[in-house]
């Protein structure tokens, strides 16, 4: 019988059918000119911090900004796993918050 080890942390899957090639959005979550036309929570938000190191170990931070606030909410994290074209693993920490 195997055993399996308790879970030290949460881990979350979203999945989500987009009508694009795996290229195209691997570049749309990885490359910081492109996070910047379309990361936040909706249509009016901005993305004033992009920063991307696309490696195994390497760390993003991503900003984004409501028009009525005066600093964006910022998370970040490390990529757990880069294999382009079609995925990266990342680990998220959602504790920065404006700055």
């Amino acid at each position: 019988m195997t055993q399996s080890k308790p879970q030290t942390e949460t881990s979350l899957t979203i999945s989500r059918t987009i009508n694009a090639t795996r290229e195209r959005v691997f570049q749309a979550w990885t490359d910081p000119a492109q996070l910047h036309q379309w990361w936040g929570a909706g249509e009016d938000f901005t993305a004033p911090i992009a920063e991307v190191d696309l490696r195994t170990g390497g760390s993003y931070r991503l900003g984004m900004q409501a028009p009525d606030q005066q600093a964006p909410h910022v998370v970040g994290g490390v990529y757990r796993e880069v294999s382009p074209p079609g995925e990266a693993g990342l680990h998220l920490d959602m504790g920065e918050g404006p700055v």
